[in-house]
């Protein structure tokens, strides 16, 4: 952002021309953010002639709305005083660059002080109904406000933590999945692993199904399909591969018998999930450095043993699956998720956090009467 662009008085407000229609400023605390929002406040009632409640503004806590409402309380009423003035002279609760800013504006526009006046004067009336709060709180309103735009109850229920419903979805996942194996070795294998889930994984698996609820993410997990494939290609190879492992020419003296084992473990390894994945996993480092274990000579053959190679491309599936194995149920039950948690919402009447937000971000109806929306924060999250 140009040097320009950061001065208060020529910030574009008109978001029918800035791009994204969104004007980002970014500094840290203490140095003006509040003043520069009742600041440009005052622009947006007087510049643009908008009402209070045409002006949505939010920030971090209850208090520090509280605090805003307050300040610009004090800026449009310094700005009237000022209307009446027939010289706008220094006070001490005076602002001189707002003073001298608003004294060219009055010389410049015939008429404009006495409109300003008019128009500070019905926005100080408008203000303590204002749409001043946290994020949260404005879009509590908005949906109490407007029941049948956002299909929403008359009287808003109330708030329930977004973790502990998650925790609730997570519980119901796992009991689904402890009578559902899924489809499909891979798919057994991901309930395998969340079922035997340690408390680090259930995190894990919290934090997708949070995600996955989550309206604005996109959440893409590995292929189960090729992960199949890959276990079904193998398929043919596995009296090679059991032949491959009786071999005695290749082997180095050294760790030959762990890949023997290895190579044993896939051939003989089909629905046995545990026996399966402990094969993959010991095969995935042997397959990276063979020479570790084959003699020189045979290296080129080893690597380029059909065998090899098919078990080789299932190591590198399994790769994907790997670590991600135990948060696999919560990404192919998705939709499955979202209609558990509309349904515990409903039945209680309650809403999360997000929930509120998500409603508020609908498209059709969410810039029903809000011109301009300053934010005072910005967390994760918070900019749909």
């Amino acid at each position: 952002m140009n040097e320009a662009a950061l001065n208060w008085q020529s910030l574009g407000l008109d978001g029918d021309t800035l791009a994204h229609r969104r004007s980002l400023i970014e500094a840290s605390a203490g140095t003006g953010k509040t003043w520069t929002i009742s600041t440009l406040y005052l622009r947006l009632v007087t510049e643009r002639g908008w009402r209070a409640s045409q002006v949505v503004v939010t920030t971090f806590t209850d208090a520090a709305a509280q605090e805003l409402r307050e300040r610009i309380r004090t800026r449009l009423t310094w700005a009237l005083t000022l209307t009446a003035a027939t010289q706008l002279i220094e006070t001490p609760d005076d602002d001189p660059g707002v003073r001298d800013w608003l004294a060219q504006r009055w010389q410049g526009e015939p008429g404009s002080q006495a409109q300003d006046a008019l128009r500070l004067r019905l926005a100080l009336s408008e203000l303590d109904s204002a749409p001043i709060g946290t994020i949260h709180g404005l879009c509590r309103k908005i949906l109490s406000d407007q029941p049948f735009a956002s299909a929403s109850p008359f009287r808003i229920g109330e708030m329930t933590a977004d973790e502990d419903l998650v925790r609730e979805l997570v519980d119901d996942l796992i009991r689904v999945c402890a009578h559902t194996n899924g489809d499909g070795l891979a798919q057994r294998a991901a309930v395998s692993a969340m079922l035997d889930a340690d408390q680090n994984q259930r995190r894990d698996i919290e934090q997708v199904v949070k995600l996955v609820l989550s309206a604005a993410n996109v959440v893409i997990g590995p292929d189960l399909d090729a992960f199949d494939a890959a276990l079904s290609a193998l398929e043919p190879h596995r009296t090679a591969l059991a032949a491959l492992a009786a071999r005695t020419d290749w082997r180095k003296s050294v760790g030959t018998g762990q890949l023997e084992q290895y190579l044993l473990s896939l051939a003989g390894a089909s629905d046995d999930l545990l026996a399966l994945r402990d094969a993959i996993s010991g095969f995935e480092a042997i397959a990276k450095a063979p020479t570790s274990y084959v003699v020189a000579k045979f290296k080129n053959e080893f690597e380029q043993n059909p065998a090899f190679l098919a078990a080789k491309a299932l190591a590198q599936q399994f790769i994907a699956l790997g670590k991600c194995l135990h948060v696999l149920p919560a990404l192919m039950h998705g939709e499955k998720l979202r209609t558990w948690r509309q349904q515990r919402l409903t039945e209680r009447n309650q809403f999360t956090f997000d929930e509120l937000i998500e409603r508020v971000h609908q498209e059709r109806w969410r810039r029903h009467r809000h011109e301009c929306s300053p934010i005072d924060y910005s967390q994760c999250g918070q900019w749909r």
